[in-house]
């Protein structure tokens, strides 16, 4: 099965409106810990209809680091501007996203990135000089009106 590097690039701008930022332990109940937390905030955002697409994004990237990375600290920030939420996780890993663009059906991993793919407007990643790199992902997300 082959494998896709995928090219490092800058996220687009956005226009923050709302933004949080989180540490996450190097452990895997963070995940959960990291999905409450930004589904809390995009309700309270007004940012209902990106709530469940925004969690598999999370909880994939999120995911992705402490295997990938299981040695770094880790960061998300979920901005929140312009129609659209912009999910970050950094970590300390410099080797890019590798995505399986056709997963063994049979196999418990390979799907992540594939699913932030189809969920997102836009995905990447971008290294930085300090070794680490934040891989992001822009989502559809238009602001509801107020009850």
């Amino acid at each position: 099965m082959s494998s896709a590097t995928v090219v490092p690039r800058t996220r687009p701008y956005m226009r923050a409106r709302h933004q949080v930022a989180l540490g996450l332990r190097l452990e895997f109940a963070e995940v959960g810990r990291a999905r409450r937390e930004v589904r809390d905030c995009l309700v309270a955002w007004r940012r209902d209809e990106a709530v469940d697409s925004a969690l598999l994004v999370v909880s994939e990237l999120v995911g992705n680091a402490l295997r990938h990375a299981p040695n770094s600290v880790i960061g998300l920030t979920v901005t929140a501007g312009g129609g659209e939420v912009l999910v970050e996780v950094r970590d300390g890993s410099r080797k890019p996203p590798v995505m399986e663009p056709h997963p063994d059906p049979y196999s418990e991993t390979g799907r992540g990135l594939p699913l932030v793919h189809a969920l997102s407007r836009d995905w990447g990643w971008a290294p930085h000089e300090d070794g680490t790199k934040t891989t992001w992902a822009v989502l559809p997300a238009l602001e509801r009106e107020p009850a």
